[in-house]
């Protein structure tokens, strides 16, 4: 199986959020991005997947341009671009 970006992917089950249990394989919504390590050891869920809006439900806001790691990544996402470009930190 590939993704949208024609990537192999072996193991649907690592796209799956692991707290709404959305397929984020499938989503229409682009709900990869990357937090700091720091973030993602806190609040994330090692290897596996959560989709955005499960991950700042458990960090308790929305996230912010401090929070995300400067890669390419997170220049597709549109949701993450506009954080990026905005003046919330």
């Amino acid at each position: 199986m590939k993704d949208k970006y024609g990537r192999t992917v072996t193991d649907k089950k690592h796209w799956t959020c692991k707290d709404c249990k959305k397929d984020t394989f499938l989503s229409s919504d682009i709900d990869y991005y990357m937090v700091t390590h720091e973030l993602w050891k806190k609040y994330g869920v090692g290897e596996d997947m959560l989709c955005i809006s499960c991950f700042e439900d458990r960090l308790g806001r929305k996230l912010t341009k401090n929070d995300l790691l400067d890669c390419a990544l997170n220049e597709i996402n549109d949701y993450t671009r506009k954080i990026r470009k905005s003046k919330r930190n």
